[in-house]
């Protein structure tokens, strides 16, 4: 099998978060998107969140806490 690209593996992952009704939760830093060169998959990752994930079901990083600790 060959290994998938990083896009696909995101892809995945927030098909997977949203049929489980999860949370996909990205850590990083724009130096590290900057010295990776991955702007561009970034910007692509958030038009696909924005126009797949209703804006009630987005959560911020500062709810998470709450969120975990009601499951």
């Amino acid at each position: 099998a060959s290994p998938r690209s990083l896009r696909d593996r995101l892809t995945a992952l927030l098909d997977e978060a949203q049929r489980v009704q999860g949370v996909l939760h990205l850590w990083g830093h724009s130096w590290e998107l900057e010295a990776c060169g991955l702007w561009g998959l970034a910007d692509d990752l958030f038009r696909m969140v924005a126009e797949s994930v209703p804006a009630q079901r987005r959560v911020r990083t500062a709810d998470l806490p709450g969120l975990m600790a009601r499951t």
